[in-house]
């Protein structure tokens, strides 16, 4: 029976470098309610908010002396974002721009609550309490940040949804006599900071490997961390890197950002060196090919050697050739030499060691019978 020893071994781990965080200017909402899920003053005019103009939604109240009253939510939503579905969203910040009117002895208006609408849902992390009182001039004022997730995890999709809003609610104190308070808000914009994955790949593949099952016959096997509107696989084989043949297709799963795994049979792999790909296809018709691994079909086990990536950046072979490695160099992703001849101390490399730049590297080894390429990270 034939024997497939798996020439590439390595695995692409999903490592990414510091992203650049991005932000999308600040948006206006396009719909807007009085919610009278807390508080008893109900607000008016609502549309106003849209724009500032200083034409303003109102809330207003006739409180006794020393009385006090919370407004209901005013929100805004349908903010029109329309973020890459790749897009990590790193912090939320929601400006509101207001003022106070009635104001007397003693009475003050506040913030009360400032909270984000996520699938239609209030949120229960409240950035606007505050003890700070309004002026009687507008001002904006700003809550969250490039930082701040208001307690929840995010999507692109989360935010691209016209549900997506601002809850807002405002305090009403009087002082030593009664009086007439009126809340004035012009406007309401949010600003939301993200990042984009450092792969241009929609598809974030951390492994792929094979196997021989039985004569003839290899168990394909890969796994993805990230999808991004993932229509299909297509296998492809070559004995020559230059002309290949399509096996078969597997679908894949869309959108998903957890880890999925993938089988798949050639039934009638040849006896030599055999190269595999995938061909990543999008909805659109887009497509991108993964890394190629080289697979040899041959009847002894005696000539094999193996090259072995640790994610801590330490590289391994196991030789059972009688052939040692003849080199063993490093290229940066375009190709280009980065070191040559690099020396290994008890079979291991640590690139950590190398005085090079953190990132993705291919490292190449080579000896009588195999040459053996495989992507790898070098840490901090």
């Amino acid at each position: 029976m034939k024997q497939l020893i798996i020439v590439l071994l390595c695995s692409t781990f999903n490592l990414i470098a510091q992203a650049q965080v991005l932000n999308t200017g600040l948006f206006n909402g396009n719909a807007f309610t009085d919610l009278t899920d807390i508080g008893t003053v109900a607000w008016s005019n609502v549309n106003n908010i849209k724009t500032a103009n200083d034409t303003s939604a109102t809330a207003y109240v006739l409180l006794a002396a020393l009385g006090s009253a919370n407004t209901h939510y005013i929100t805004a939503s349908s903010f029109g974002y329309s973020l890459p579905l790749n897009a990590q969203v790193q912090g939320i910040q929601v400006s509101v721009r207001r003022k106070a009117a009635g104001l007397g002895v003693g009475s003050t208006i506040r913030d009360y609550r400032t909270n984000i609408i996520k699938n239609g849902t209030v949120l229960n992390t409240n950035l606007g309490y505050t003890s700070t009182n309004w002026g009687t001039s507008y001002t904006t004022v700003t809550y969250g940040s490039d930082t701040s997730k208001w307690g929840t995890t995010w999507t692109a999709d989360d935010i691209n949804n016209a549900s997506f809003g601002v809850a807002f609610a405002s305090r009403l104190y009087a002082g030593v006599a009664g009086l007439g308070l009126t809340v004035h808000i012009d406007q309401i914009q949010t600003i939301v900071y993200y990042t984009i994955p450092s792969s241009p790949l929609p598809v974030k593949m951390v492994s792929f490997t094979g196997s021989l099952i039985r004569e003839n016959e290899v168990q394909l096997n890969w796994a993805t961390a990230l999808e991004i509107n993932n229509s299909h696989f297509e296998i492809e084989r070559s004995t020559d890197t230059k002309t290949w043949v399509t096996l078969g297709e597997v679908t894949g799963n869309g959108t998903s950002t957890t880890m999925l795994n993938y089988p798949y049979i050639d039934n009638n792999a040849t006896e030599g060196i055999a190269y595999y790909r995938l061909k990543q296809v999008d909805y659109d018709g887009a497509w991108e090919y993964s890394p190629v691994i080289s697979v040899l079909v041959k009847d002894d086990l005696t000539n094999i050697m193996e090259v072995h990536y640790s994610t801590n950046g330490v590289v391994s072979i196991t030789n059972a050739s009688n052939y040692a490695p003849t080199s063993i160099s490093l290229y940066n992703l375009n190709g280009a030499t980065i070191r040559n001849n690099l020396n290994m101390e008890n079979n291991q490399l640590d690139l950590g060691s190398l005085h090079i730049p953190q990132g993705l590297y291919v490292l190449t080894v080579t000896n009588a019978q195999q040459t053996i390429s495989c992507r790898v990270y070098k840490p901090m």
